[in-house]
């Protein structure tokens, strides 16, 4: 449903008139007036901002997430529209999601890795690859299951940046357990272990030539420009398909890990 019409819903829904909605919205501290609300519900203005959309949701009682996401697609480049809508509305990007939350809660819960949903993965990933031109890196995740995280964090910066929740014939999956409000992955436990132990390493052997410092671990917030090698390093992993388990593989990795890390280009 595009955005005019689902605005207008939540309105008659709501029984409330316009004038009331526009008081409401004051008193939210918007100086939304009538008349635009008008227009958004006609589809003579585009749809609103993030801030102006969610308060117009909840004061007329409406779904925040579905009018944020109907917004943003019709927003979106025409490229990425179609895409997004298409996913959206088979249902696949819905399930993607929750193959990886599936997955992640398993091997939380029980310790154990589950192949076979380790392999669905691995199916939708190609699906998306073919389809949405879409791939996310996923060699991580039979060594590291909780790195699914940051491919939950991933997915939902590319399809769906501005909703916290979505939705597929009345189930709902909400992001607040695995997406910071700062779109930062939410880990139980480092994914990242070889990295990190190169990365203190490092750090270790700069605090012998500078002054004192406290050696940052690698969970917490990096700069861009770091998290941009990791993306890199990741997909150049992913594409030339390494054994993570070789060891000669991992010392490689590990010296990888310190140029990621260092302040060298």
């Amino acid at each position: 449903m595009e955005y005019k019409d689902l605005l207008k819903s939540y309105i008659d829904k709501s029984t409330l008139s316009l004038s009331e909605i526009e008081k409401k919205m004051r008193d939210k501290g918007f100086s939304t007036n009538k008349a635009y609300i008008s227009k958004l519900q006609n589809g003579v203005h585009p749809p609103a901002g993030e801030d102006i959309t969610r308060a117009l949701a909840e004061v007329t009682g409406g779904d925040v997430d579905a009018l944020l996401l109907a917004g943003y697609i019709e927003k979106a480049p025409d490229e990425i529209k179609s895409i997004l809508t298409e996913a959206t509305n088979t249902g696949q990007l819905f399930a993607f999601f929750a193959l990886l939350i599936s997955y992640v809660e398993k091997y939380r819960s029980s310790g154990v890795i589950d192949e076979e949903l380790l392999q669905k993965i691995e199916v939708t990933n190609e699906v998306f690859a073919n389809e949405y031109k879409y791939r996310l890196s996923t060699s991580f995740l039979k060594d590291f299951p909780e790195y699914a995280v940051e491919l939950i964090v991933r997915l939902k910066q590319h399809f769906i940046p501005l909703t916290e929740s979505i939705s597929y014939r009345g189930v709902k999956i909400n992001f607040a357990d695995y997406v910071s409000k700062e779109n930062k992955p939410i880990f139980k436990e480092n994914p990242y272990p070889e990295i990190k132990e190169a990365a203190e390493a490092v750090s270790l052997e700069k605090l012998k030539d500078e002054q004192p410092a406290i050696a940052i671990p690698y969970e917490e917030e990096l700069d861009s420009a770091t998290q941009q090698k990791i993306i890199f390093f990741e997909s150049l992993e992913s594409d030339l398909e390494l054994d993570l388990t070789d060891p000669e593989i991992q010392k490689k990795l590990k010296r990888a890990a310190k140029i990621i890390f260092s302040s060298e280009d």
